[in-house]
């Protein structure tokens, strides 16, 4: 009875199906590649890192080299004398060593760092050093159910904006594809205004930013959400909310490519079964067009992740000689400056890795989820229908 009502429905599956099976697929697909995304994290940050030195330091730095026109690492040697005659004076003085100077510099520059990379480390390479300081799988907690609650609210709202503007998938004329557009972009608005304060305190959690004052106990997401309304302001939890609408253009690509993809797909299907209308893609072809999708949109909005990222990361509480971004166009143009056009695309092929395997893995599980929930609706809607 239960396998012959779902086999026999026709039915579209209701937002809500699709919303708990877009949250499940993405939460399995983020912790099954977790490690991608802290190193693709680490990298982008890394941008943000090598423009800024503590500011105790820099004041030593500029200190140091005010009056002896030289960086010095030990402060002792900032009031020492100039170097007297011995006839002139019994005590004893050294010549100046200048591998004792490059030394000092050496020093000095690795004490400046505030991170161990260079901008340059390799993802393996990154890989193996956040296993061995046991940061690997910092954050996953708070990531994935901030994920979690994204996809819930993005694949309802897309659902639901798509049922009232009555978008056929059956039809592909070009009044359809815009209003599947149009779905697409508002869904994406909505998810950005109602997530975007999760996302700043679980991308602070991760790379170690936590601004959160007990420090007894593990910093968790609503912990670290009310530490940045106290400290730094309500309005420090939508920092890069401009990029971040922006960015909805990510998501309408992906979503609109593996929609029109798919849809190209089952209508071939229906021509070689003589226009039978309960047809489905294969998890095979899910994988791959989603990848796809995924690699498409990353590629073509890529800058703009990578500026969402630092102005997420920026933090009022944070001891560095560091002018904040005044919007995400300061961002990018100095990263551009600083780094070259290579800077803007610091982290690309992590990011690459992470997003394509990922979101294939998500839209693999997505659909088949979707079929088992889809078909436990109509189980319990045929149940409620039969009972008198």
């Amino acid at each position: 009875m239960t396998l012959t009502v779902c086999m026999v429905s026709t039915s579209s599956p209701p937002p809500l199906a699709h919303a708990i099976s877009g949250s499940l697929g993405s939460a399995l697909a983020l912790l099954l590649f977790y490690p991608l995304e802290r190193v693709r994290t680490e990298i982008q940050a890394s941008a943000m890192s090598s423009s800024s030195i503590p500011v105790e330091v820099a004041s030593r730095k500029k200190e140091v080299i005010d009056r002896n026109g030289r960086i010095v690492l030990d402060e002792d040697k900032i009031s020492q004398p100039e170097p007297q005659s011995p006839t002139s004076s019994n005590e004893s003085w050294e010549p100046v060593n200048p591998l004792k100077e490059e030394q000092s510099e050496d020093a000095f520059s690795k004490a400046t760092a505030l991170s161990p990379q260079d901008g340059t480390e390799s993802l393996i390479a990154c890989l193996n050093r956040l296993q061995s300081k046991g940061e690997l799988y910092r954050g996953v907690g708070p990531v994935v159910s901030t994920l979690a609650i994204s996809n819930f609210v993005f694949f309802y709202s897309h659902q639901l904006i798509k049922a009232i503007l009555d978008v056929d998938k059956q039809l592909q004329t070009k009044k359809q594809v815009s209003r599947s557009l149009l779905a697409s972009s508002l869904a994406g608005v909505v998810n950005v205004f109602l997530t975007n304060p999760l996302w700043v305190a679980n991308l602070r959690i991760a790379q170690g930013k936590s601004i959160s004052t007990n420090k007894n106990k593990k910093t968790t997401l609503w912990g670290e959400l009310q530490a940045i309304r106290r400290i730094e302001g309500i309005s420090s939890l939508w920092k890069g909310t401009v990029t971040s609408l922006l960015l909805v253009s990510n998501p309408v690509i992906q979503f609109f490519f593996y929609g029109q993809v798919k849809q190209h797909l089952l209508q071939r299907k229906r021509i070689s079964q003589l226009n039978k209308r309960n047809v489905s893609i294969l998890p095979l072809e899910a994988f791959l067009v989603g990848a796809v999708a995924k690699a498409l949109s990353t590629v073509c909005t890529y800058p703009l992740q990578l500026a969402q990222v630092l102005q997420r990361l920026e933090s009022k509480n944070e001891n560095i000689v560091h002018r904040p971004y005044r919007n995400t166009l300061d961002c990018l143009i100095r990263v551009l400056h600083e780094q070259g056009v290579s800077g803007l695309f610091k982290g690309m092929k992590a990011k690459l890795l992470q997003a394509t395997l990922t979101a294939a893995f998500t839209f693999l599980s997505y659909e088949q989820i979707l079929r088992i929930v889809h078909c436990a609706f109509l189980i319990i809607s045929a149940e409620e229908s039969t009972t008198p």
